[in-house]
């Protein structure tokens, strides 16, 4: 990593020279300045504040105010903690303090706090580096200390960060396991730690909770353990004295430790000295007595005197070995030994650990005591859950005390004498000795067990852990979840925003949760299910591939990067109107620069506008500070109001462009300050114009032409909705939990009320129309197999019939296609698009991958059947209801009774095409196409981006077929038969006249139309020279693209032929579309399939049958007619 430039100051080492009035600063008097204006240290110290304002969060810099302002020192200072590069005063007084007029290159990271001379160095000023001045510090240094720790302390009960000595401890536990701390060096550390001379409260306030992640130890573990491995510590001298006598007693019953050397300390020489022994080779002549079980390991058995030896320890093997060989010193870590004197006395450095171990000893009482204190005050507070996370930091630190007391205990066994020995709470002699044995393996019995169940994971705590996500709910059941994210590397001021929330009632008073992780959002989403999802922060943070997405922050404040891919995925899946039914999310509030709206359409807001997200609150440009918390308060306010997202968009914008700013050349005029415009637009004034001395530093992003002149640019601010799916999920997807029981009761009766006028103007509620059945199945000889129910339900139908059928390749949405037909007939026949029992109750055909997903065994081939009512006589469907017949060319001849809609699936499943042979399989395919071209009245093909040309050869085959039954009524009538096609088969086949319409009746049979819908259309239709082409001049293209035959029959067969287009939809719309409680024109793409579905069902003519036969008659005659036709017979031409 490079490193910034530091400023160059004057060299220490060069000579100072001093004048005769030489005085240090401290003592100088107020020097003569008239070589400077009045009113330049403020002047800088503002230029400072505005710089370090816009690059560091409010909480670094509100500590460190005095008189609402920081001084040019603090800056400096704060710079230099912060990397954060000032231009140099000298620079910046050359300017007239306006920073924006220094180049960015002579920005630099001061070297150190003080301010460098001015214009003109005064002659003869001393920096304080001759020794005259070195002297007079040192002798001002421990008064300049004390004032610092007052300082500090006044700090902390205000409630500010910790004070600057304090910010790099690190907790034991943390230092050891990063290698930083080695174990044999834990006492001193200790007392450089209890040396410092801060206060127990600014300890408490210092410790970081979440540096302590690798010792989560569970609550009742801690009270029971500490409490019984330290009760020596914290009773008084009356229960001491009750345990010593039981040790005593336990001593007379194991007399190998009442013949411990410690017993005889006050007999032994004071030169006496033995050397170093063998650690193994002394457990090797251990007796067996003192090889235990682990079952007396437990704190009963040691209560009880039992065997004080941890398996695994060596100083406390060392111990061991000390009392067998009779030794006096035992070896430390280096090898060495220490002596200790015979009259009791210690040496030098064993004086120095006791007097550590006392000053941890009292830390630990200390802190066990503000544990106390402070859970107890704080559980009185309103603030509970402050409280909980409070107490937590604090049983932490007292672990990791207590874990340093141990290692002491661990490194030292060979300590002779406890703290106190002579007028304190132990007994003296050998019962003092065991007593600190035995306390020695109760430590580590209480360290080991602790240790094991913090690896082991145990993660109850006595309190609650801290959510960085504000959760509100309103009063009307409506939950909002917001998130402000402010990395360290990065940092952002949320604080405005938040108390712009608060004042708006978004947030309830109090603390405000910052930061929060991309985890921390995913749980809080699914816990608890918000409707509104508020994110401040970071929007343009730049990936690897160039993407901007947002910045959210973990718990140490490490900034994380995602792909607006996987936020959106993420966001989406809790929306209103999502498959899983349990989301709530209606809007997402992106109040962060560049986060949607852009052309290129790549940001997350634009990605969750694709997604289906109802409504999308973000800034298609960098957004201004000040704007954004403005806009916040004003959105905020409506949307608690209850007033729709729109309403709330429109009101945060006004709050934006109502805020008023005084006029620095009018007095007394106040003027509006913002408009809503690109920073970056080329009407708004740059930094670098200002350089370049188009402008002044005050007028930097104010716009200097055109609308909105002499205005800061805010930025631009965009609402991306969905109002269809908004207003279609508003009311269901709502909490109605606040509603009155008046209101209730009256929102029933105006239903009731609907419902009976709805019955009475439909006709005195006729019965629902059957759902869609199975009319044609295929045969394992690929015949075709007509449906008893369907063929009764045709019979019963009331002519003339109209029919539509829709066919295509399989799995390209032909079943939705249908089922979107007959939700367009309901809504048409309902004359609204409301969602009533009688729509949700219309049916809908099978779609193959459904069918597929439920019964794996079942296949959806075949030919399916919808009959129902047709429109009155006077009516015609049009989209969004029933409108007056403007003409009498919607239906020829007579109008429709009966409406049929057939859908053709070939099936996706192999279990039944398996069953028959490939010939077979075709020869199925041949015949149901054939069927529908015969029998409909309009013939819709469905197919994804462009016809198959197997498709389309079948379908001329089948249109060849229809021809050939025609011709054969015209040899019936001794008509000339057309040359191109084959011999008909044999008269035999067919026992009754096809279902032609006789020369009584018409003059020729009436022509079926010809509907092609593509479906995902992405390529424009354009012909060699690029100019598009005509809808018909498309079909046509295709038509001819096969053989010639083909293409003449098709169109021979279809007397008209037109074609649609229809994109691709989403997720969410295709979800809306499978949901009968949403109307068809729902989302954006359902608007689109309508107008599909109305130009389909209007102009179609009735299927003309014989007089003397019902359509169910006619169909079995087609069908048989069919079956007997053979694969050459439904070539249909000659090659």
């Amino acid at each position: 990593m490079a490193l910034l430039p530091r400023e160059e100051g004057r060299d220490p080492g060069a000579p100072c020279r001093l004048a005769d009035d030489h005085a240090h600063p401290a003592e100088r008097g107020d020097a003569a300045r008239h070589q400077f204006e009045k009113g330049d240290s403020n002047r800088c110290r503002n230029a400072y504040e505005r710089i370090l304002h816009a690059a560091l969060p409010s909480s670094v810099l509100e500590p460190h105010k005095k008189n609402k302002h920081i001084s040019v020192g603090r800056c400096r200072m704060i710079a230099i903690d912060h990397a954060v590069r000032i231009p140099p005063y000298d620079a910046l007084s050359a300017v007239g303090f306006s920073e924006g007029l220094v180049a960015q290159e002579e920005w630099v990271v001061p070297s150190d706090c003080k301010r460098f001379p001015k214009k003109i160095a005064e002659e003869g000023l001393c920096r304080g580096e001759c020794e005259r001045c070195a002297r007079i510090a040192r002798e001002r240094r421990p008064a300049a200390e004390a004032h610092r720790q007052a300082e500090g302390k006044e700090r902390m009960v205000a409630g500010a960060p910790c004070p600057r000595p304090m910010q790099g401890l690190r907790p034991t536990a943390q230092a050891r396991a990063e290698g930083l701390i080695a174990p044999a060096s834990l006492p001193a550390a200790a007392g450089a730690a209890v040396s410092a001379e801060i206060s127990m409260n600014e300890l408490e306030e210092c410790v970081d909770g979440s540096l302590l992640e690798g010792v989560l130890l569970e609550s009742a573990l801690i009270e029971s353990e500490l409490a019984r491995s330290f009760r020596s510590l914290e009773k008084g001298e009356a229960d001491l004295k009750d345990e010593m006598a039981d040790i005593l007693s336990e001593l007379e019953r194991r007399p190998h430790m009442a013949a411990s050397p410690f017993a005889s300390t006050d007999e032994a020489s004071e030169e006496e000295e033995c050397d170093c022994f063998d650690v193994e080779q002394c457990l090797r002549e251990l007796p067996d007595e003192y090889v235990s079980s682990p079952e007396q390991y437990s704190p009963e058995q040691l209560n009880k005197g039992g065997d004080v030896r941890l398996e695994g320890d060596e100083a406390h093997r060392s111990l061991r070995c000390t009392e067998r060989l009779g030794c006096e010193e035992a070896c430390d870590g280096a090898g060495h030994t220490r002596k200790r004197k015979p009259a009791g006395g210690c040496d030098e450095a064993t004086e120095a650990m006791l007097a550590e171990e006392a000053a941890l000893q009292q830390v630990y009482l200390q802190l066990k005591r503000l544990r106390a204190q402070l859970c107890e005050d704080e559980m009185r507070s309103d603030d509970g859950a402050r409280a909980k996370r409070k107490c937590r930091e604090l049983l932490e630190s007292v672990v990791d005390e207590a874990t340093l007391l141990q290692s002491i205990y661990r490194s030292a066994p060979h300590l002779a004498r406890p703290p106190h020995a002579t007028t304190g709470w132990y007994a003296s002699g050998a019962a003092r000795q065991a007593a600190i044995a035995l306390l020695t393996a109760r430590c580590q019995r209480m360290y080991n067990a602790v240790r094991k169940s913090a690896a082991e994971g145990v993660r109850a705590f006595p309190c609650a852990s801290r959510d960085p996500l504000n959760r509100c709910e309103l009063p009307d059941g409506r939950r909002a979840l917001v998130m402000f994210c402010s990395p360290s590397i990065a940092p952002l001021d949320v604080n405005s925003e938040a108390e712009a929330l608060q004042k708006a009632g978004l947030l309830p008073p109090g603390q405000v949760m910052q930061g929060g992780s991309f985890d921390d959002l995913r749980r809080a989403l699914a816990e608890f299910k918000p409707h509104l999802f508020w994110f401040a922060g970071h929007g343009n943070v730049q990936l690897q591939d160039g993407v901007r997405t947002l910045g959210f922050s973990s718990a140490d404040g490490t900034l994380e990067l995602l792909s607006p891919a996987v936020v959106a995925n993420e966001l989406q899946q809790h929306r209103v109107g999502h498959f899983s039914g349990s989301g709530n999310l209606e809007c997402v509030v992106l109040n962060a620069c560049n986060s949607g709206g852009a052309a290129h359409g790549m940001a997350l807001g634009d990605l969750l506008h694709q997604y289906g997200m109802p409504c999308v609150a973000c800034w298609k440009s960098r957004a201004h500070n000040e704007a954004s918390a403005l806009y916040a308060r004003g959105f905020a306010s409506s949307f608690v109001g209850g007033e729709q997202y729109s309403a709330a968009h429109a009101h945060g914008r006004r709050q934006v462009e109502s805020f008023l700013e005084a006029r620095s050349d009018m007095p007394g005029v106040m003027t509006q300050k913002y408009e809503l415009i690109d920073p970056l637009s080329p009407t708004v004034l740059q930094p670098l114009d200002i350089r370049q001395g188009r402008g002044t530093a005050r007028q930097a992003y104010r716009v200097h032409s055109g609308p909105g002149l002499g205005r800061v640019a805010a930025g631009e601010v965009v609402l991306l909705s969905h109002a269809q799916l908004l207003s279609a999920s508003r009311a269901s997807r709502r909490p109605a939990s606040k509603r009155s029981a008046r209101g209730a009761a009256l929102y029933a009766l105006l239903a009731l009320v609907a419902i009976v006028l709805a019955v009475v103007c439909r006709g005195g509620g006729a019965s629902m129309p059957p759902p869609p059945q199975l009319l044609v199945k295929f045969s394992p000889e690929g015949e075709l197999e007509l449906m008893p129910q369907a063929l009764s339900l045709l019979r019963s139908a009331e002519g003339p019939l109209c029919v539509a059928s829709i066919a295509g390749p399989s799995g390209e949405g032909k079943s939705t296609l249908a089922n979107a037909l007959l939700r367009h007939l309901a809504e048409g026949q309902q004359g609204s698009s409301d969602t009533s029992p009688k729509q949700q109750e219309l049916g809908r055909f099978p779609i193959s991958h459904e069918m597929n997903a439920i019964a794996p065994t079942v296949d959806a081939e075949g030919v399916w059947m919808w009959v129902g009512r047709a429109p009155v006589a006077a009516d015609v469907i049009k989209p969004g209801g029933v409108v007056p017949l403007q003409s009498t060319g919607d239906f020829a001849e007579e109008n429709c009774r009966t409406l049929v809609v057939l859908d053709y699936s070939e099936g996706t499943n192999m279990g039944g095409w398996t069953k028959r042979s490939a010939e077979a399989n075709e020869l199925a395919r041949k015949r149901a196409l054939a069927l529908l071209v015969i029998s409909s009245s309009k013939l819709v093909v469905n197919a994804a981006r462009q016809p198959p040309e197997a498709f389309l050869e079948r379908l001329a085959r089948a249109a060849v077929a229809s021809r050939r039954l025609e011709h054969w009524h015209d040899m019936k009538h001794r008509r000339p038969a057309a040359p191109a096609f084959k011999s008909l088969p044999c008269r035999d086949a067919v026992d009754d006249t096809p279902p032609v319409a006789s020369s009584e009746t018409h003059a020729e049979h009436p022509a079926p139309q010809l509907v092609v819908l593509i479906r995902d259309a992405t390529l424009a239709f354009k012909d060699k020279n690029g100019t598009q082409l005509k809808e018909a001049q498309v079909l046509d293209r295709w038509l001819d693209a096969g053989h010639e035959p083909a293409a003449s029959a098709l169109r021979d067969v279809f007397a008209s032929r037109s074609l649609l287009l229809l994109d691709s939809p989403s997720e969410l719309e295709l979800e809306l579309l499978e949901d009968p409680s949403q109307p068809l024109a729902a989302s954006g793409f359902g608007a689109a399939l309508e107008q599909v579905v109305a130009t389909i069902s209007t102009e179609i003519r009735p299927m003309q049958v014989k007089r003397r036969a019902s359509a169910a008659d006619e169909l079995e005659i087609v069908v048989r007619w069919l079956n007997s036709l053979q694969d050459d017979d439904l070539a249909g031409w000659s090659h």
